[in-house]
């Protein structure tokens, strides 16, 4: 019998050995979606990764920092997949997560130029709806550098040959394209956008779907993936922040109908929306810009309004600092331009 802490001291046990992404899908079919990596007994493992003892186990999702670093390390591999892809001659080095995200160092006879990088992103995107299983597997020294000299990978028989005698030697491989990596990398290359978002697990009562070909498809009931999606069309430096993006987007929502309200809460509606992307110190001064630019809108027109603050609700996402720091910057704002405001505990977005 193989006993398994979860979190909350939860003990699981299990009659034959099992595998993190089997105990993520024994919890619920919403943790093993969005589940990228695992701690166990402390130590950063993928979901692959089998449980043949007693030990501690923390499901790791992309809120979690080593979540992150599953979801960004099996990034920069479809990164270097989708360029061989284009410029099969190029020579792989190393493509590690990192804290901001995730990059790879690649040589090639033609060097890359920012025009190059759509086509680099667009077949990067299609890797991803090719949603191809990602295989791990070990070889031995001599094994692992023919298969690196075969694949004319020079850079990667030498990592080998500088790695530790008793070093394991450990690959990786999503359709085509193998790599010399170390866990932990995520299951496949599907990356759903409402799952990625959490709408699927937090808002999915509220989405309408519909299935095609065994394939689930949403309509839009939120602008703000979109807005982050565009976003990262291209390539920001924090130097840059904060950007802020205006929209008038159409959404639909499947709401309870008490929560329908004549013409100012309907099934489908298009919503003035704003997105803003900045550091966590920026908040305050930015939400004064906003309420700045609604007092000057507002007043020509006559229009008074009230202010409610709404705080984070108990099915969320984010860490508790980042809920705290921004519910501070919050309400620091509405104080500094001496606005009255109700707070609505638990009555905010879960993100």
């Amino acid at each position: 019998m193989i006993k398994v802490t979860l979190k909350d001291n939860i003990v699981k046990e299990f009659d034959n050995e099992t595998t993190v992404a089997s105990i993520a899908a024994g919890i619920s079919a919403g943790l093993l979606r969005n589940a990228c990596a695992a701690l166990v007994d402390g130590e950063l493992k993928d979901l692959r990764h089998n449980i043949t003892k007693d030990c501690n186990v923390k499901i790791l999702t992309f809120d979690d920092e080593g979540g992150r670093h599953a979801f960004w390390h099996t990034t920069s591999h479809i990164l270097a997949q989708a360029i061989k892809r284009l410029y099969p001659d190029a020579k792989l080095a190393i493509g590690p997560a990192i804290s901001e995200g995730f990059y790879y160092d690649i040589e090639t006879k033609k060097p890359l130029v920012p025009e190059d990088l759509a086509a680099i992103e667009d077949e990067m995107k299609k890797i991803v709806k090719e949603e191809l299983d990602i295989e791990y597997f070990e070889l031995e020294r001599s094994e692992a550098i023919k298969i690196t000299e075969d694949m004319d990978e020079a850079y990667k028989t030498e990592l080998i040959c500088d790695l530790p005698e008793d070093a394991a030697i450990s690959f990786y491989k999503q359709g085509e394209f193998t790599d010399l990596c170390a866990e932990p990398h995520l299951m496949n290359t599907k990356g759903g956008l409402w799952e990625r978002s959490g709408h699927w697990d937090h808002y999915k009562e509220n989405i309408y779907t519909t299935g095609i070909e065994e394939q689930e498809f949403a309509i839009k009931p939120m602008n703000c993936p979109g807005g982050m999606l565009i976003f990262g069309l291209e390539t920001r430096s924090y130097r840059d922040l904060p950007i802020r993006f205006g929209e008038l987007g159409i959404v639909h929502r499947h709401e309870k109908s008490g929560a329908l309200h004549g013409l100012m809460r309907v099934r489908c509606f298009t919503q003035d929306d704003a997105h803003i992307f900045m550091t966590s110190e920026q908040i305050k001064d930015e939400i004064i810009g906003v309420i700045t630019l609604i007092d000057e809108v507002y007043s020509l027109l006559g229009f008074k309004y009230a202010v409610e603050l709404s705080t984070r609700p108990e099915s969320s996402m984010g860490s508790d600092e980042d809920w705290e720091h921004a519910t501070n910057s919050l309400k620091e704002a509405l104080d500094e331009k001496g606005l009255e405001y109700k707070i609505n505990e638990g009555d905010g977005a879960f993100y």
